[in-house]
């Protein structure tokens, strides 16, 4: 199998790919909503399909890719768990950052400010459901956690092209 990935998997990626760019593409322009802009109404752009292939073929691409990455990597460790170790450990340590971030987020937008208010009631009124305070919160300690990560790979880029800088 990894002969085979190492070999014709950028072509088979890329033979995927252009299928479903051109599938999407005729379905897009050949299901009538192609006229929809912003300024439609939010009902209409709801109860439009135009892009529910698209969401849906990502969708499927992506939990083959999570898969194929979980399955990957369980033999990766099992074959060589002493060089897994840094692996395992970077995954821990994003792990506890989005634990300490969702932790940490507040389950409501009244205690963010009026601008989330605002945001979460226009997402309320166009969605027609309403956001659940857990959705909420992990939603900001994702941002917060996204942050953390933001800041320590700039943080670590400088430091390391400073101190190469100086060698």
């Amino acid at each position: 199998m990894y002969e085979f990935l190492k070999n014709k998997g950028q072509i088979l990626a890329l033979g995927v790919g252009a299928v479903i760019s051109v599938l999407f593409i005729i379905l897009f322009f050949t299901t009538g909503d192609a006229a929809l802009t912003a300024e439609s109404p939010d009902a209409e752009k709801y109860a439009s399909s135009s892009l529910s292939f698209g969401i849906s073929a990502t969708l499927l691409l992506l939990g083959i890719c999570a898969a194929a990455a979980l399955i990957f990597g369980v033999m990766q460790v099992a074959d060589n768990p002493k060089g897994s170790m840094k692996g395992l450990i970077g995954l821990g340590i994003v792990a506890v950052l989005v634990i300490l971030g969702v932790a940490t987020a507040s389950g409501s937008p009244e205690a963010d400010g009026p601008m989330l208010i605002e945001s979460v009631a226009n997402f309320n009124d166009a969605s027609g459901g309403e956001m659940s305070s857990g959705t909420y919160k992990f939603i900001g300690g994702s941002i917060v956690a996204s942050l953390i990560l933001l800041v320590l790979a700039v943080g670590s880029l400088l430091f390391f092209g400073v101190k190469s800088f100086f060698n």
